[in-house]
């Protein structure tokens, strides 16, 4: 059951409790936020020179080619290549994940400022409210326009809050309006129904840890992986694969992309053929997927959606072996 009453009679005590904490958001983070901006304005000129300073690569191209003039093995110029090519991919890398947090931050920053507008604004000096100025008696017509005026401002609030559960599911950068969040899509196929949505919001919130809003509706038992991988596809515009195993696997797509990251990803290297590395995902808005992907291979990607336990099962399989 998901609901437990709480254990004292006030129902308005744990909110002011956390009322009370309010203030220290307001201080605190305000003052760290404005600490990161100034020591980000600090260090943006000296990473705008740099890059600037080194827009082509040419004298670094040179010394590049004067260390190679002086390898006498195939051996010994595989393995400045290899350096070589590692450290420009880690600064790639390096780049991708600042880009990457900048693009997290803003949505993070956006979504939280509008939140907080969905709270009224303070018109009146008040000192703090203690919990027995509660007790007075109203009359129930009293209370339930009360009620009513509170949960209008609680659904808006749960509004945005549903927003930010599927923010995972949202495509980046995405314009088309019509494009809707997973949990919508299933509701609008009729493949979930509104309450099993909520309860699986109610289990995504009290998870020690994040799990993805379609991951959680497997494992209530709502849905089942290759209809959210379906949905996803749809959504994405990616292609769909019902059957991964049916796919062939490249021992060198394996070697090119390390168990680490396809775990850490959730995908699975198919087949490299010329420069484009076929891969299988389950989340096709994992953005730093892709540039890590992008950045290990040195390829352009043929993405495919395939259910997420096939993806982890050919993980396993072709890793082990």
């Amino acid at each position: 059951m998901l609901y437990n009453e709480p254990e004292n009679n006030d129902p308005l005590e744990a909110i002011e409790k956390e009322i009370i904490e309010w203030k220290k958001y307001y201080g605190d983070i305000s003052l760290s936020f404005s600490n990161i901006i100034d020591r980000l304005k600090d260090k943006l000129p000296r990473l705008r020179m740099l890059l600037r300073n080194r827009k082509s690569l040419n004298t670094y191209l040179q010394r590049i080619q004067e260390s190679f003039s002086k390898t006498t093995t195939r051996e010994e110029q595989f393995l400045l290549q290899r350096r070589t090519l590692n450290q420009l991919r880690e600064i790639r890398s390096a780049l991708a994940h600042c880009y990457t947090a900048i693009i997290a931050f803003e949505d993070a920053f956006d979504r939280t400022v509008t939140m907080i507008e969905r709270l009224p604004e303070d018109t009146i000096s008040m000192s703090p409210v203690s919990s027995q100025s509660h007790k007075k008696m109203v009359s129930e017509e009293e209370l339930l326009q009360e009620l009513q005026r509170v949960h209008g401002l609680i659904s808006g609030i749960d509004a945005v809050q549903r927003g930010v559960e599927y923010s995972g599911d949202i495509k980046k950068g995405e314009e088309d309006s019509e494009k809707l969040r997973i949990g919508d899509i299933l509701l609008k196929e009729g493949v979930i129904t509104e309450e099993q949505l909520n309860k699986a919001l109610v289990y995504q919130k009290q998870s020690s840890y994040k799990e993805h809003l379609g991951t959680v509706l497997v494992k209530l038992g709502f849905v089942d992986d290759i209809t959210i991988a379906k949905v996803l596809a749809k959504q994405s515009g990616y292609p769909f694969i019902e059957d991964l195993r049916k796919e062939i696997v490249h021992s060198i797509a394996l070697k090119v992309i390390p168990e680490r990251m396809a775990r850490q990803h959730e995908c699975m290297p198919l087949q490299i053929r010329g420069n484009t590395l076929r891969v299988a995902i389950a989340n096709p808005y994992n953005l730093l997927a892709f540039e890590d992907l992008k950045l290990a291979s040195n390829c352009t990607l043929d993405i495919i959606i395939a259910p997420r336990n096939q993806i982890i099962a050919m993980i396993q399989k072709y890793y082990a072996s």
